[in-house]
C-alpha cells in the first residue's frame, strides 16, 4: 500500500475482503470493495468514484495485483510463501469524462485489468475473455 500515490482510491472485488490476513490488510487500507454480482450496485458505487475524482482532476491509474491462490491453502485459511506480481498499466486521464461515459470507461478497465490479471497469474483468459472467475 505504501507505493501507491496520494489521494490513491483502491477498489477490489468484495470477495477479497474475506480472504483472510489479505482482506484484513487491504481493508486496513482503505479499499472500496464492489460486488461484482450486484452490478448496479458497482457501477453507482464506480460513479462515486469517477465523480470525486473528476472533481479532483485525478487520473485513473490501474494496478493489477496476480492472484495468491498458488500460495494460499483455503481449508486452512493459511499462506505458504509466494510471489505476487503486480503490474501499473498506463494512467486514464478522465479530464473530459462525462457521467454517461463512466459505463463504458468501466467495462474497459475491467477487461483491460482482467487480461493482465489472468496474464501475471499465468493463467488462460476463459474462451472470449468474458468470463467473471471469482479467483
Amino acid at each position: 500500500m505504501e507505493i501507491l500515490p496520494d489521494r490513491c482510491v483502491q477498489i477490489a472485488k468484495r470477495e477479497l475482503m474475506f480472504a483472510g490476513s489479505v482482506g484484513l490488510i487491504t481493508y486496513l487500507g482503505g479499499v472500496i470493495y464492489i460486488n461484482r454480482k450486484r452490478t448496479s450496485d458497482a457501477k453507482s458505487i464506480m460513479a462515486l468514484v469517477a465523480h470525486a475524482m473528476t472533481d479532483d482532476n485525478v487520473p485513473i491509474i490501474p494496478v493489477v495485483y496476480s492472484s495468491f491462490t498458488s500460495f494460499y491453502d483455503r481449508r486452512k485459511n493459511l499462506f505458504t510463501g509466494g510471489t505476487i506480481k503486480v503490474e501499473i498499466l498506463p494512467k486514464i486521464d478522465i479530464a473530459n469524462l462525462k457521467e454517461q461515459d463512466v459505463s463504458e470507461l468501466t467495462e474497459k478497465c475491467f477487461h483491460d485489468m482482467r487480461k493482465v490479471f489472468f496474464r501475471l497469474s499465468g493463467k488462460p483468459l476463459p474462451a472470449g475473455g468474458q468470463g467473471v472467475s471469482n479467483k
